[in-house]
C-alpha cells in the first residue's frame, strides 16, 4: 500500500477512516509517496477510494494522469525512472480518501488492509520513538556503554536525543547502525548518574 506521503501547499485533516486535503495555494498542491527504489520499465496500477471531491484532483506518474471522481478509481501506468508517485489537487480543489494503494502489474486486488502490527514494523523502517528511556545508576568517571537494539531500520537513521533531569552527566555521545544505538555516558564524578530521554531515529527517504 501507499502509506506514507508528503504534502506540499496543502493541509491534511485525519478522519475517522480516511483523510482530506485541500489546496491552500494558488499553484497545484501534490500529495505524493517518494519510493524506496526507482520503478523501472514495468507496469504499476495505482488505485484509491475517494469518499468526497471538490474541484480538480488527479492521480499522476510522470507523463500520466487520470482525473479522480468519486468511488474507486485505478490508473494503470508504465514505469520508467521516476521514484514517485503523487495526486495532484488544483487551486481550491479538496479530495477526501478512504485508501490507496500501489501494485505491480495491471489488474487492481480488492482492498485489504494490512494487521496492525505488520504496518507498524513496516512505519518503523523509517522512524522510531523511544521515549522515555531512563537511565539511573552508579558510576565511576569511566566512560560506561548501553546497548539498545532495534528493530532493523531501512538505513542508518539520524539520531536526535533530548535529555532531561540530569545528574552528575559528564558526557553523554552515541553510534548507530541499522540494528543497534549504543549510548556511551561519563560520569561527572564517582556517584549516581540520572537522565531521561527521548530518543527520536529517523531513516526517511529525502
Amino acid at each position: 500500500t501507499i502509506d506514507r506521503w508528503r504534502t506540499n501547499n496543502d493541509s491534511v485533516i485525519v478522519n475517522d477512516g480516511s483523510i482530506t486535503i485541500t489546496n491552500n495555494s494558488d499553484t497545484d498542491a501534490h500529495f505524493q509517496q517518494v519510493f524506496e527504489k526507482n520503478l523501472y520499465n514495468d507496469v504499476y496500477t495505482a488505485s484509491c477510494e475517494v469518499v468526497a471531491i471538490s474541484g480538480k484532483v488527479r492521480m499522476y506518474y510522470n507523463e500520466y494522469s487520470q482525473e479522480l471522481a468519486v468511488g474507486v478509481n485505478t490508473f494503470t501506468f508504465n514505469a520508467n525512472s521516476h521514484n514517485f508517485f503523487a495526486i495532484i489537487l488544483e487551486k481550491d480543489a479538496s479530495v477526501t480518501l478512504k485508501w490507496a494503494k500501489l501494485e505491480h502489474g495491471k489488474i487492481s486486488t480488492p482492498q485489504s488492509p494490512r494487521p496492525y502490527a505488520e504496518e507498524l514494523m513496516m512505519c518503523q523502517r523509517y522512524y522510531q520513538l523511544i521515549s522515555p528511556y531512563k537511565i539511573g545508576m552508579y558510576a565511576n568517571t569511566e566512560t560506561m556503554t548501553l546497548s539498545i537494539p532495534l528493530l532493523q531500520m531501512r538505513a542508518t537513521p539520524n539520531v536526535t536525543i533530548t535529555r532531561s533531569g540530569d545528574s552528575n552527566i559528564g558526557k553523554l555521545e552515541h553510534w548507530v547502525n541499522q540494528r543497534m544505538l549504543q549510548m556511551f555516558i561519563t560520569a561527572s564524578a564517582t556517584g549516581r548518574v540520572q537522565t531521561s530521554l527521548t530518543i527520536e531515529l529517523d531513516a526517511e527517504i529525502k
